[in-house]
């Protein structure tokens, strides 16, 4: 038994040294943090209260154009090298590119309602669009690609006989031409300029569109690799690379609807996160005694935050009413929170809420 103590002990003393590094690390992003937040602050003085909202809805619209425009043409091309080429992988890429088409105008149209939003009829505004546009393209999107790659197996089994109702009926027996060859080179690299646009400007609906255009960069990689090595080498290559290519873009799709449920349906925020927010609110101003509670959660892609903060008793309603509404003011200055409420008390003793939850 001494023997395994004297054993163990190296072992727990490395352990409880990476469990110390991991909190000083823990402690150093919290400051990281903290100082970003502070310069965004005072970066956001000078601007109105939806300054940066509206500029980042101008940058979404452009991106949603831009992308609208560039699958249009880019359907058009492929449609002519599906025909070239006979290829079952390119024809998996042209159905992304409808697929795209459709994802543009939805992102589009889901600007343009929030722009378009009548505050008396939304009161807090319609940014929950953007989520349950994602979550209903990132589902049609899926289900269109289940398709494709079932007919791509039916196409094997049948002995390479294309028998799709959408697409005519033809052997598969690809050719790559140069026109076939420049097409797809074409749009990957038009995709690429765009995919730099979209991480520049981050936001939910960039973001979408920025899986968009990685998608279609690599599905354009992919169906031209194997459309041409099942010309060169192995016909059955090109039917592979087409289901490869449609598997790639369902798990893509259901990760990204995976991670729209849990702002649908009011997720917290990350402790870390919370702490930020109250590090906000204590430095606010110094007749805040202390931070009773601090509820963070998800209402859509941004945060509503409701704050409970302890005054002194004897303080003055004007005083009080200064020093919630200037921090209310601060908290929504933020481009992560779209909405918060602070409520001033003299005492912690006492149940804000009824119940909890219902």
């Amino acid at each position: 038994m001494v023997f395994f103590r004297e054993f163990c002990s190296p072992i727990k003393n490395q352990r409880r040294g990476y469990a110390i590094q991991r909190y000083h690390k823990y402690l150093h992003y919290l400051e990281e943090q903290h100082i970003a937040d502070k310069k965004l602050l005072e970066q956001q003085e000078g601007l109105g209260d939806r300054g940066d909202s509206d500029r980042r809805q101008i940058h979404d619209k452009w991106l949603a154009w831009s992308s609208l425009a560039v699958n249009i043409i880019m359907m058009i091309a492929k449609i002519v090298a599906s025909y070239l080429s006979h290829s079952l992988s390119i024809i998996s890429a042209l159905v992304d590119s409808v697929m795209d088409i459709l994802n543009g105008a939805a992102v589009y149209l889901c600007i343009r309602v929030i722009q378009k939003t009548n505050p008396y009829e939304y009161p807090v505004g319609r940014k929950r669009l953007e989520p349950v546009s994602i979550l209903i393209v990132s589902v049609i999107m899926v289900m269109t690609n289940l398709m494709v790659i079932l007919e791509t197996v039916m196409s094997v089994l049948n002995k390479t006989s294309f028998c799709s109702r959408i697409i005519v009926v033809f052997q598969v027996d690809p050719h790559v031409t140069v026109v076939v060859a420049s097409v797809m080179c074409t749009g990957t690299l038009a995709k690429f300029v765009l995919l730099l646009f979209c991480w520049k400007y981050d936001s939910p609906n960039s973001r979408l569109l920025a899986l968009d255009q990685r998608n279609d960069i690599m599905t354009n990689i992919v169906a031209l690799g194997a459309a041409y090595i099942g010309e060169k080498w192995w016909l059955y290559a090109d039917p592979l690379g087409g289901s490869l290519v449609c598997l790639y873009i369902v798990m893509s799709y259901i990760k990204s609807a995976q991670t729209q449920i849990p702002l649908l349906i009011g997720k917290g925020a990350k402790p870390e996160f919370i702490s930020r927010l109250a590090k906000i609110a204590i430095d606010h101003d110094p007749r805040i005694k202390s931070v009773e509670t601090l509820t963070v959660y998800h209402l859509g892609a941004n945060y509503l935050v409701e704050l409970h903060v302890i005054l002194s008793a004897n303080m003055l309603l004007q005083e009080a009413h200064d020093i919630s509404e200037s921090l209310q003011l601060k908290l929504e200055k933020l481009p992560y929170v779209e909405r918060a409420f602070v409520h001033c008390d003299y005492s912690n003793e006492k149940l804000e809420h009824l119940t909890r939850f219902r």
